[in-house]
This record gives structure tokens, C-alpha cells and sequence, in this order.
């Protein structure tokens, strides 16, 4: 169980809370007693940081990259491989492009493809970061002859949709470390007196279960609002429309929805 504090609580009703957990006989873990010093440390990290544009070599993995910068690093693994493409895949809320690799050397011969989307959920940075990582060791491995690499792009076909909130994600790096959603503006209304921003794009999905409040909610102040229909936000449209365009080249074998939780990469 995680026990969830929002940001009116304080040291004394998170000591009570965990008090009260107790006295039911659960057994917890304080995992980290101050995420702002954490939050603020992860600030520090970048101070002073200049990206390596040079090549795919240099580039720095040790450190957590803003949108400009992961945008780079996309043509830059374009630029260095001539069996990477990057597609378009549409245009967020606030303008900003949504792209992704397409990792085919092979794709005359392959009959299957592995799509994965990547930082749905904003604040989840580690998400990016990873995959960055894993891509450019696949593209490397690859063009270097290794086994397992050439192996895998012999077999099927990658897309890999690296930042499908890019919105919350900058908003992420740039106001609020925590944010979670989209970053749509909805009027001012009955629904939303409080004029919130944004949207759980994890839960904009047309599914049986969209208007479920398990797991979900109606309210557009929460982390996890729905939105007010069905792939109402414009990332989640692109992905879907795009998503259906890779399924008319050739079958998509599986869909892999990257997230983190924590510092863990899931």
C-alpha cells in the first residue's frame, strides 16, 4: 500500500498517518522522508550542463534531458544510422512535435513489429532516459555486428515513440517536477470551477472501462482525470492514428507502454 500525501500535508499528519497504518498491524517501509531535498538535489545535477551534440558516443545517459535536448539526441541516432528513421507522429496540446523512430534495417524480411510508447505519464523521466539508453545500444550493437542485436532487427521491426506527453514533460523540467498529466487547459465550468490543467493521457484511451472511477476520475483537479471524452488530448489521438498506421505495414506483435515507478524502470 502507498499512502499518498498531498501537498496541504505535513510531517506531523504524515507521522499520524503512518501511526494509524500501525495500529492495524501493517508493516511499512519510510522509503524517503523529504522528496523536495531529493527533487532539488536532481536540480543541481544539471547546473552548468552542456550537452555533447557531437555524436551518439558522447552523449551524456548520466543525467536526466529536457525536450529540446532528447529531440536532439532523436536526429541524432537518424543522422548516424541510416537505418533509423524518424516519423512524424502529430502535435501536442501547446504545439510541440511528437516523433518516432522507426528501427528497420530489415523490414522487407521482418513480418512483426515492437512499438513502444515512451514518458506517457510526465514526471516520469526515467522512462525517457532508459530507452534512450536501450535504443542506442541497439542501434550500435547492430550496425557493430553484435549477436543478440542483429539477431532481434532481423526478426521484427521497432518504433519507439520516445516522449508522448512532451507538454507535461516540460512542464515537468521546467515548473513542477511532480506533474503527471497533459498540460490542456479546460474552461472554466460546472466540472471544473477551479479551472485545472491537464489530463491523465494514461487514461484518455477509448476503452469498455474509460468512464470507470476505478482507477480513474471525473474530476479534472485529479491526477488521474479521464479527460472529458475518449482521446480527447491531442497526443493521445496522434498515437492512436498513428499506432493504426504502423498495423497497415505489418502486424504490431506487442505494444509496450513504458513507465516508471520510483527510480524504477517498468
Amino acid at each position: 500500500m502507498d499512502i499518498y500525501l498531498d501537498g496541504t500535508a505535513d510531517h506531523i499528519s504524515f507521522q499520524n498517518q503512518l501511526s494509524d497504518s500501525n495500529s492495524l498491524n501493517l508493516e511499512f517501509d519510510l522509503l524517503m522522508d523529504d522528496v523536495e531535498k531529493v527533487v532539488e538535489e536532481q536540480a543541481k545535477h544539471r547546473l552548468g550542463y552542456v550537452m555533447e551534440r557531437e555524436n551518439l558516443a558522447d552523449f551524456n545517459y548520466t543525467v536526466y534531458h529536457e525536450f529540446e535536448e532528447i529531440e536532439e539526441w532523436i536526429d541524432m541516432v537518424q543522422k548516424e544510422h541510416d537505418f533509423v528513421t524518424v516519423e512524424n507522429v502529430g502535435t501536442s496540446y501547446e504545439g510541440r512535435p511528437i516523433r518516432a523512430l522507426k528501427i528497420a534495417p530489415n523490414e522487407a524480411e521482418t513480418d512483426q513489429t515492437f512499438f513502444f510508447n515512451v514518458n506517457i505519464h510526465a514526471r516520469e523521466w526515467i522512462a525517457s532516459a532508459s530507452m534512450m539508453k536501450v535504443v542506442s545500444n541497439l542501434v550500435t550493437g547492430y550496425a557493430e555486428g553484435r549477436t543478440d542485436e542483429v539477431r532481434i532487427l532481423s526478426e521484427m521491426d521497432i518504433y519507439v515513440v520516445m516522449m508522448s506527453n512532451p507538454d507535461g514533460f516540460a512542464y515537468s523540467h521546467e515548473v513542477d517536477r511532480m506533474w503527471r498529466k497533459t498540460r490542456t487547459y479546460f474552461e472554466d465550468s460546472e466540472n471544473n470551477p477551479r479551472e485545472c490543467y491537464g489530463t491523465d493521457p494514461n487514461r484518455n484511451f477509448g476503452t469498455d472501462l474509460w468512464a470507470d472511477d476505478v482507477g480513474s476520475s471525473g474530476n479534472p483537479c485529479s491526477s488521474v482525470y479521464r479527460g472529458p471524452e475518449p482521446f480527447s488530448e491531442p497526443n493521445c489521438e496522434a498515437v492512436k492514428n498513428y499506432l493504426i498506421q504502423v498495423q497497415t505495414r505489418k502486424q504490431v506483435k506487442a505494444f509496450i507502454d513504458v513507465h516508471s515507478y520510483s527510480q524504477l524502470w517498468i
